[in-house]
């Protein structure tokens, strides 16, 4: 006993191939979104650390230099190397820090609201 005309069973074929290949598509968009967001959240600090310096130099009223910007969103790290703040006529700066760690809180960060652990 057949269960339905080849037609039948070549049209549920071909609908169940796009299904497949509809969830792939999705599977691989979800990826790559992903790796975007998480490539944005490490590197672009890093990519932006000029214009970074430059806000915060504004906001202290110094020159503002940093080295490196590193960010960690899973654990709510931010290492900045080699940060220098320096009052321009002055020939020494005020304040030189080889290594600065900063925990924030990543949830109370996804409220609004930024929470300083250490």
């Amino acid at each position: 006993m057949a269960r339905g005309t080849v037609e039948e069973r070549a049209a549920a074929v071909r609908q169940h191939g796009s299904l497949a290949r509809a969830g792939l598509w999705l599977l691989v968009a979800i990826a790559v979104l992903t790796g975007l967001v998480i490539g944005g959240l490490t590197w672009g600090p890093n990519l932006m650390r000029q214009q970074i310096a430059a806000k915060v130099g504004e906001s202290v009223g110094r020159e503002v230099s940093i080295g490196r910007i590193e960010v960690s969103p899973f654990s709510g790290r931010i290492v900045i190397t080699d940060l220098v703040l320096m009052r321009p006529p002055a020939p020494k700066p005020t304040l030189v820090a080889k290594r600065l760690t900063v925990d924030v809180s990543p949830l109370a960060y996804l409220k609004g609201r930024v929470v300083v652990r250490n």
